[in-house]
């Protein structure tokens, strides 16, 4: 009888430390997942901050592009109005 009692104790010692071992790799796997998932956001932020970057890129470009064409219209005004200067000159003469 005390040997069957020492045995169901001892059976629960280990049933106890099975569960606190299991207990500890759940904890473990969980702490994995919430790194994994951190990893995961970081790497969308960082996706985010290259998005950011490339419509800046793009505006930049674009208002270069516009700038551009500001400088070949008022190149195109100075050519006409020397144009029309001349004509205008060649008139009078």
């Amino acid at each position: 009888m005390l040997l069957l009692l020492l045995l169901l104790l001892l059976l629960l010692l280990l049933l106890q430390t099975l569960l606190l071992l299991l207990l500890l790799l759940l904890l473990l796997l969980l702490l994995l997942l919430l790194l994994l998932l951190l990893l995961l956001l970081l790497l969308l932020l960082l996706l985010l901050v290259l998005l950011l970057l490339l419509l800046l890129l793009l505006l930049l470009l674009l208002l270069l592009l516009l700038l551009l064409l500001l400088l070949l219209l008022l190149l195109l005004l100075v050519l006409l109005l020397q144009l029309l200067y001349n004509t205008t000159n060649n008139n009078n003469d």
